[in-house]
């Protein structure tokens, strides 16, 4: 594994929120080099009483240019500053690969700075 050179790296919007006792849905969309137009939601879980960090379960979909679509499951973990959420995940995609996501939320501009690492 290598985390200094990413596979791809891109912009997302988050396109909705869905707010819970205990827990938050985000909903993103955006378009990666490498996997083409992307859709993912993520369940953030509270871990504690300061709610400033935790788990996240989740699913996404891939479109790429070859009009294929790939499907992963996500999992990982979760941390805000102010109103900067930062997510780390591990995703499993149906062609068997692995990738580990970094992504930084502004929750203010509702952007995301996504990059995505493959796992060897």
């Amino acid at each position: 594994m290598n985390l200094n050179e990413p596979v791809a790296q891109g912009t997302f919007e988050l396109t909705s929120t869905i707010v819970e006792e205990g827990q938050s849905t985000l909903s993103f969309e955006g378009k990666l080099p490498n996997f083409g137009m992307v859709w993912a939601t993520h369940t953030l879980q509270v871990g504690g009483e300061s709610r400033i960090s935790g788990t996240l379960v989740g699913n996404g979909r891939a479109l790429n240019d070859e009009g294929d679509m790939l499907a992963s499951v996500i999992s990982g973990l979760w941390s805000r500053q102010k109103e900067i959420l930062h997510l780390t995940t591990l995703d499993q995609l149906n062609t068997g690969d692995q990738v580990l996501v970094r992504c930084e939320v502004n929750l203010r501009t509702k952007q995301a700075s996504v990059t995505v690492f493959e796992i060897d």
